[in-house]
């Protein structure tokens, strides 16, 4: 008897097609708007210093692509998954101090002007409903991505802690590169407390320290205003990380290729 070969009878699955992005002019206009000043990044200490030496924000891919250093993310294979590893992510609010916790993409915290939307290099804007990290295959993308304007500004508008949190501003660019030397307002570093230290070119040191050492020629190339928060909730929220889960402290706070665990 003939074998049949039923795989190839059985519907492939459908690749995974992004929702339309919407106009960079569009979308800052309604920041504009409603007087949202500021869009933010957070990241781990050493994936900033490769940004802020290339004086751009990056595409996940951009930095694998040219060999540059970051460290690993949580999202990287959904990212790859649903075809947005080559996008740039930017909040619209500092999450840290939405929710009092720790961002979990990174203690330090990028601030933008809202003209960073009308750089050059970004072609279209995609609108997340929710984070990606919650994105199922056998959803509508209409579930994932806003698809129009209006409703992203009633939501946004509403300051609902759950809406808000889920939506990032995923930009689309040319390259996976946008320069930030124009638009970047300040750098922000939550901190663990003074008694978690590091080893830095073989000194014991606070993290504190090390994150300021490791990151001030960065900081000084580009002229940027830096600000610490430590001693407070997000100190405790780190104490307790460094404790608990170590190596995502590691992974948060590590210097690359400078410090010892």
């Amino acid at each position: 008897m003939k074998k049949i070969d039923i795989l190839k009878y059985l519907p492939k699955e459908k690749e995974y097609e992004l929702a339309e992005g919407f106009s960079p002019i569009e979308v800052y206009e309604i920041f504009k708007r409603n007087g949202w000043n500021s869009l933010f990044h957070a990241n781990t200490v050493a994936t900033t210093k490769t940004f802020l030496d290339q004086k751009g924000l990056l595409s996940r891919k951009y930095v694998e692509d040219r060999g540059l250093f970051q460290t690993a993310q949580h999202t990287d294979d959904l990212d790859k998954k649903f075809k947005i590893w080559d996008l740039i992510f930017l909040d619209g609010k500092d999450l840290s101090q939405r929710f009092r916790r720790p961002n979990y993409y990174g203690p330090i915290l990028f601030q933008f002007d809202t003209e960073i939307l009308l750089s050059d290099e970004i072609k279209s804007i995609r609108i997340t409903r929710c984070n990606p990290c919650h994105w199922q295959n056998n959803e509508y993308v209409h579930r994932h991505c806003y698809t129009s304007l209006e409703e992203f500004e009633k939501n946004y508008s509403s300051n609902d802690g759950e809406t808000v949190g889920g939506i990032m501003l995923m930009l689309e660019t040319s390259e996976g590169r946008i320069d930030i030397t124009e638009h970047l307002k300040m750098l922000t570093a939550y901190l663990p407390s003074d008694t978690i230290t590091m080893m830095y070119k073989n000194e014991n040191l606070p993290v504190r320290k090390v994150v300021s050492k490791y990151l001030k020629p960065s900081f000084d190339s580009l002229g940027v205003t830096t600000k610490c928060i430590r001693n407070n909730s997000w100190a405790r929220s780190y104490d307790r990380m460094f404790h608990d889960n170590p190596d995502d402290f590691k992974r948060f706070f590590l210097a690359n290729d400078e410090s010892e665990s």
